[in-house]
């Protein structure tokens, strides 16, 4: 990734997990993906620094961000790759049963990451995202995966496109949301079309919220697939950014000698997740972490429109938008 970005330094590259589920398409060779674009989660910031002995010229951090997400900084590429590395093999045999952690259930691995690489004011960046591929009876296609309220929508893998913000919609929606607008407008019986039936509890969500007219049902629709959107990424985050979420993380060691919290909102409530993070790697033997406080004083606005919901959608939904409905952002 960083040879890359050395040649290359205003395009990230990134690379797809190597476990089914949430990796690529195509497990059996490296599928790397970048370019000179700037995704919502490279603007998210970070809302907790942390330090690891032995690393303390590294900058490291947890980001404000629906999936569970480390983001490494240091003028100098190689300790920003020992320390990810380090950080990668102490994810691999982490388990943690009251969250639903698992490293391997019947010898079949679980935990993995999927990293993306940029330069930033003459940094080199490194952003770490946890996965976890388990599956259980409730979510055959996994845990951290669209879970089945959602499929009308997405019921496909998340790669590494839509991990950093940006939906890979499936091309039948762009003829089931032109359908779907004009059962709309004309007050029918979603349900009686077999084609957009799948759809119709989600607009009993949103209907009776707006007056629909022609020139306004595509751009309603769009957000709501947003909202959907936001919701696919917090279903394939490990650690819930939730009260209950937060729930998971007390008897933490770490979280019981801090009290100092994040002055960043998350739904009600401060944000404090992310403390198993630095338990994991205490585990490894990075020998303790400590944190820096809150350096970013404030959350992107562009971020904050699209994760809180307000105005989400707009920018998610533009490319399938343009591009006539082929299976593309």
């Amino acid at each position: 990734l960083f040879d890359f970005v050395k040649l290359f330094p205003h395009y990230f590259l990134g690379s797809n997990a190597d476990l089914p589920i949430v990796g690529g398409s195509i497990l059996s060779h490296d599928h790397f993906q970048g370019g000179h674009y700037t995704f919502a989660m490279e603007k998210a910031p970070v809302i907790q620094e942390f330090t690891v002995k032995g690393f303390e010229d590294v900058t490291a951090g947890i980001v404000k961000w629906p999936l569970s997400v480390i983001r490494l900084q240091s003028e100098d590429v190689t300790r920003v790759i020992d320390l990810a590395d380090h950080i990668l093999q102490a994810w691999r045999g982490y388990t943690d049963e009251a969250a639903f952690i698992f490293a391997e259930t019947d010898g079949q691995p679980h935990n993995t990451i999927t990293p993306i690489a940029r330069m930033r004011d003459g940094k080199y960046e490194l952003d770490l995202t946890l996965r976890n591929n388990i599956t259980t009876e409730e979510h055959p296609l996994g845990v951290y995966h669209p879970h089945k309220e959602l499929h009308h929508i997405k019921k496909e893998n998340i790669g590494l496109i839509e991990v950093m913000g940006l939906a890979v919609l499936p091309a039948r929606l762009k003829n089931e949301m032109d359908e779907l607008a004009t059962y709309i407008l004309e007050g029918k019986d979603i349900r009686s079309n077999e084609t957009i039936e799948k759809h119709a509890d989600w607009v009993e969500t949103f209907r009776d919220q707006y007056t629909f007219t022609e020139e306004n049902v595509e751009d309603i629709l769009q957000q709501e697939i947003g909202k959907v959107f936001v919701k696919v990424l917090e279903d394939a985050g490990v650690y819930k950014c939730t009260e209950e979420g937060r729930k998971a993380f007390e008897g933490c060691e770490y979280e019981k000698a801090v009290s100092k919290k994040s002055d960043h909102n998350y739904y009600s409530g401060d944000y404090d997740c992310g403390s198993r993070i630095f338990e994991l790697c205490g585990q490894a033997g990075a020998g303790g972490w400590s944190r820096r406080g809150n350096p970013s004083g404030g959350s992107s606005g562009d971020f904050r429109r699209g994760y809180s919901g307000r105005e989400s959608g707009s920018r998610i939904s533009v490319l399938w938008r343009n591009r006539g409905g082929s299976a593309t952002e």
